[in-house]
């Protein structure tokens, strides 16, 4: 694994997982950070080294100045926000605008990523039957497809998400949205044109376009 420079955050991020949401996150900061590509399809993130990081094995993990580690995508996109408030990349906290985006953070983290993950990783809950696989895709494809509908349904008539501000719920959505144009079945998922709108403006920002290209993402 790359040797990271100490006194710097270091996010360990995989092209195209759910961890591009934390990328996003530390580029619109303006954090001095460093990325670590792990190579999950190859296995990256069961080695040794990486499982001192992390040892579920999992991405996105942020290592801290300090030697302290947060994983999961919401507490590191959360934390990074609150270390630059002057960005306002998160509405304030104690705020309803706060309290609806972090209603977004979690809808999105425990109803549409599973849904979509079950699109993709079917065979690990399938085995290698092709009809039981073929059975799980069908299932996981009814549960994403009434999770963009809900998504759509909450999605605000305003430019982004939670107001006319750019926030990282947005950016957040966008993976999905990115992960919706390549699923299997996707012919069966509904219309999410306000969500399609909000995921165009993010991939239109300068600094998402440059966390793709490094990620080597093509929107």
């Amino acid at each position: 694994m790359k040797q990271t420079e100490e006194g710097m955050l270091t996010l360990f991020y995989s092209p195209g997982a759910c961890s591009l949401a934390s990328h996003i996150a530390l580029a619109e900061s303006g954090l001095p950070y460093q990325a670590v590509r792990i190579n999950t399809k190859n296995g990256d993130n069961c080695t040794p080294g990486y499982l001192r990081i992390n040892r579920w094995g999992k991405v996105p993990a942020l290592a801290l100045e300090a030697g302290e580690v947060i994983t999961e995508g919401t507490a590191i996109m959360t934390h990074v926000a609150d270390s630059v408030p002057d960005r306002v990349l998160l509405p304030a906290p104690g705020t309803l605008d706060r309290a609806k985006a972090m209603e977004w953070m979690a809808f999105l983290a425990s109803a549409v990523h599973p849904a979509f993950r079950t699109m993709f990783r079917a065979e690990r809950v399938a085995g290698d039957s092709e009809q039981a696989i073929k059975n799980v895709r069908e299932h996981g494809i009814t549960a994403l497809a009434e999770a963009l509908e809900e998504a759509e349904h909450r999605a605000s008539p305003s430019r982004f998400l939670v107001s006319d501000a750019f926030t990282l719920c947005d950016s957040y959505l966008t993976v999905f949205f990115l992960w919706s144009l390549r699923v299997p079945l996707k012919e069966k998922l509904p219309p999410i044109p306000r969500c399609a709108a909000v995921a165009r403006q993010v991939l239109s920002r300068p600094t998402v376009k440059a966390v793709l290209a490094v990620e080597g993402i093509e929107p």
